[in-house]
């Protein structure tokens, strides 16, 4: 589909109300969205460079990967054989 066909941007409409809405009604998610303002707005204020803020928006989603992997190990050693199926089903 053609991303200026009528079709696609009528969907994009449509994705975005409906992801707005949901996003919206979260209030963990909205709370957690407040409190990152107050952090980015505490980095901007630091005037880092931009080989600096690079490196800070990049440790976030590194440290969950290997937090992700230590648990899955963990869970592997040490929960019985019932426990592992019903987590693989999750």
């Amino acid at each position: 589909m053609e991303k200026d066909s009528a079709l696609y941007q009528l969907m994009g409409t449509c994705m975005n109300g409906v992801m707005n809405g949901i996003v919206n009604g979260d209030g963990e998610y909205q709370a957690i969205l407040r409190e990152s303002d107050i952090y980015s707005g505490e980095l901007d204020r630091m005037d880092l460079s931009k080989e600096i803020r690079l490196l800070i928006d990049r440790c976030p989603p590194a440290c969950l990967l290997g937090f992700s992997n230590y648990k899955a190990k963990f869970l592997g050693k040490c929960l019985p054989t019932e426990a592992k199926e019903m987590t693989a089903e999750l």
